[in-house]
């Protein structure tokens, strides 16, 4: 018993430096910045360069930007923020260096007045406002019939009768 008591501190201060430590490793794992800017530039700089036709006109220096930026964003969900700043940087350079090569090979912006619908965004709305008499009316969207209820004991009689009739294939 006296040398459980004596034995006391030393377990203490174990624990002590043990929490310490985890401390020190969560406050550090909380000061790392995530790389939201650079992801951001990376993002713009591709955009940029599909405008351009860069994926067609550059297709080398595109496919690299597009699989740094998948690298990027694999290394951000993984927390890995600093190889997601690298890759994200590279990505935006080559997206970049794709554009400049496509405007060289003859690729064009578009102009203001053309439709591009943005390739990022969920639906496709025209840049054009919606108040300019040249547009096109949009068309009306389907609308499905509502189907008409059949009573059970109708649907039971079409039932039997399609299994008495025989399968003809011809």
């Amino acid at each position: 018993m006296k040398k459980d008591l004596f034995l006391m501190p030393f377990y203490l201060s174990r624990l002590w430096i043990l929490s310490v430590l985890v401390a020190c490793g969560v406050s550090c794992a909380l000061v790392a910045t995530r790389p939201v800017q650079e992801m951001s530039d990376a993002v713009a700089a591709i955009r940029a360069a599909r405008e351009v036709q860069a994926d067609v006109l550059s297709p080398d220096n595109f496919r690299q930007a597009m699989d740094l930026f998948e690298q990027a964003k694999r290394e951000y969900r993984f927390k890995d923020f600093a190889m997601a700043k690298e890759h994200a940087d590279d990505s935006r350079v080559l997206a970049e260096k794709a554009e400049v090569d496509a405007l060289l090979n003859g690729g064009a912006r578009a102009s203001s007045d053309d439709n591009i619908p943005d390739p990022l965004s969920g639906g496709f709305q025209s840049v054009k406002s919606p108040s300019s008499s040249s547009s096109k009316p949009s068309a009306e969207p389907y609308i499905y019939p509502t189907p008409t209820p059949v009573p059970a004991e109708e649907m039971v009689q079409r039932q039997l009768q399609e299994q008495n009739t025989p399968n003809r294939v011809k």
